[in-house]
């Protein structure tokens, strides 16, 4: 019980959902490699690509608080990839997180005598865009 009279169940009953368990969770992918007439005059394959990721609200502890709920979640992502014709060089170039959308991965309180001492709270990462060169025997 918190010091305003709030009342939150501490105790996990049966039947409760289980911690970082969405009730739907899903990936949708696609990747395409271009056909050689649109890039006649370049060498090697190039390839585009992207995803969808979606999570649906989950609670981070047994107990359902509100307090631990993490809210509905999806995601975009792109790549862009080349290909040496010697099939030597991969040169790619991704983005993750197109929609920078901040929302929270982790949320956690501590109480001490009905009180919260501490909330605590990790994001998701911004949107972050990063190249890639590998070069293979």
């Amino acid at each position: 019980v918190y010091a305003s009279g709030l009342a939150i169940n501490n105790t996990p009953r049966a039947g409760e959902r289980l911690p970082y368990a969405p009730r739907f969770q899903g990936n949708l992918a696609a990747s395409y490699t271009l056909p050689r007439r649109w890039t006649r005059n370049l060498p090697g394959e190039f390839r585009i690509g992207g995803d969808i990721s979606y999570q649906s609200a989950l609670f981070t502890d047994a107990l359902d608080n509100t307090q631990t709920r993490l809210p509905d979640q999806t995601y975009f992502n792109a790549l862009l990839a080349w290909t040496s014709a010697d099939r030597h060089w991969d040169v790619s170039l991704s983005a993750r997180n197109l929609a920078d959308r901040r929302l929270p991965q982790t949320l956690s309180f501590v109480q001490a005598q009905g009180v919260p001492l501490i909330w605590a709270a990790s994001y998701a990462n911004p949107r972050t865009v990063f190249a890639t060169l590998r070069y293979r025997l």
